[in-house]
Parts: structure tokens; sequence; C-alpha cells
């Protein structure tokens, strides 16, 4: 389940004492790494080059853009000092979106997009999630959502563990890649939106072959492209909540 292990690049050395430490060598699969980079990026390429693990591999950075006037320049620098093997996802804020569009499609980088947190403020609406995953389909950009898809649907859940902790309406990573979906198909704005809303488990239904929203239907190969072209990625901070609240859903379609 855990697709990458996501920390800090400057705590690369810090992972990898421990790593050496406590993990068996005989991992039948090596730890994949997704990197936070810091506002020292010498420092991160530094701390990059220097790792050497044969437990885990460097496989993804994520960045974050600043301004919109200085966004498409800043990731430009950025994109071309580090590593071109490693894939590349780039956060910014959705005036700034336009701007580096085409600079992450030269690269051959990703957008990321952050669905929620620990305050309804942080939480973004149906509209921003929409127009992110129309503007990167528009592009020809594979992008990420991270942050609150701890639900398979939308609806109001609390926003913390904490014994009576505030509550607010959560984007579900159903609804999320159903969106994507209808993006890479082109679908309108309204489709899209329709889909983040929709907050019925009978909306969705699926089989080995197929994935059903409403009336829209996609195979097994157009899901695929769409995971190699669209959303290829989604976060939670948590294992058990988003399997729990999947089966629930297929529960509710059987």
């Amino acid at each position: 389940m855990l697709g990458r292990f996501i920390l800090p690049a400057t705590r690369l050395p810090e992972f990898a004492t421990a790593l050496e430490a406590n993990c068996c060598a005989e991992r039948e699969r090596p730890w994949m790494l997704s990197l936070l980079a810091s506002a020292d990026r010498e420092a991160d390429i530094a701390a990059m080059q220097n790792f050497t693990s044969g437990l885990a591999f460097l496989d993804a950075l994520e960045l974050r853009a600043d301004s919109a006037q200085q966004a498409a320049q800043q990731v430009e620098d950025t994109l071309s000092a580090y590593p071109t093997q490693i894939t590349r996802f780039v956060e910014c804020s959705a005036e700034a979106l336009p701007h580096i569009l085409p600079v992450l499609h030269k690269h051959k980088a990703h957008a990321k997009i952050r669905t929620g947190g620990v305050t309804a403020e942080a939480i973004p609406g149906i509209e921003a999630v929409a127009d992110f995953l129309l503007a990167c389909a528009q592009a020809g950009v594979a992008c990420k959502a991270t942050a609150g898809l701890h639900h398979a649907l939308r609806g109001e859940y609390p926003l913390t563990y904490e014994p009576g902790a505030p509550t607010a309406v959560m984007h579900g990573f159903l609804n999320v890649l159903a969106a994507s979906l209808l993006a890479q198909a082109q679908a309108s704005r309204e489709e899209l939106l329709m889909a983040l809303a929709s907050t019925s488990a009978a909306e969705f239904t699926w089989t080995p072959a197929t994935f059903r929203w409403r009336e829209h239907r996609f195979t097994h190969s157009q899901i695929e492209a769409a995971r190699q072209h669209g959303l290829i990625s989604f976060g939670s901070c948590s294992f058990t909540e988003p399997v729990e609240t999947l089966a629930q859903a297929m529960k509710e379609t059987a």
C-alpha cells in the first residue's frame, strides 16, 4: 500500500542511518522515497548525491513554486538543477498554475494539488479541483493529489483524530479519480463538478474491467491511460481509512 515513503530531503542522512540499523537487507521490495524539497536547493542536492543505500531509492521529488509572477522562471531554474531521472512534482497556487504547466510539460514533470489539511480552510472547493484537473489534462501534464483523501466518498468527516475534533466536508478519492477520468476524456467542467460533489456510493460502480460514474463508463485501458497521463497518485496519511471506506462503498453498491 505504501507507494512511496515521503520525507524532507534534508533528513536523508538521518533516514539512511535508521534504515541501515533497523531494516532487513533481505526485503523483497526496496523502499521508494519521495523527497520534499527545502528552500536550500544546494543542501537538498548534496543530500541526494551523498545518499547511497541498497535498501532504498530516490524515486520522486516534491517542490513548491512561489508567486504567479515568479513561478515559471523559478520552476524552470529548479527543475533544471535537480536530477532528471527522478519523478518531479510541483505544487503551486491556482494563479500560478497556467504559468508553470508549459514548463512542467517541457521538463516532463508533474503537477501537485493539496486537497486537504487539518483545518476547513485548507480544503479547496470542488471548483478549484476541477479546474486543476482540466488544466493539467489540457496541458498534457500528469498530476497527483495529496492530503485529506482518507475517504472513498465526499462527505463531512472529522478533520483530525482528536476526540471531539471539528468536522468539515472533505473530498473523496473516488470522486477525484472519477473527475480525473472525465478530464482525460475531455468531459465538461460541469460534469467534473458533479462527480466531485457526489456523496452517493450508488453513483460509482466497478468490475474487474470497468469503472462507472453515473452514465460514464471507463474501460480498463482508459483507466490505465489515465493512471499514466492523468491522476497518477493520491496521498493519505492513513492506511486503514481509505481501505475501510472503499469496502463500505462497495457494500453499499452490491
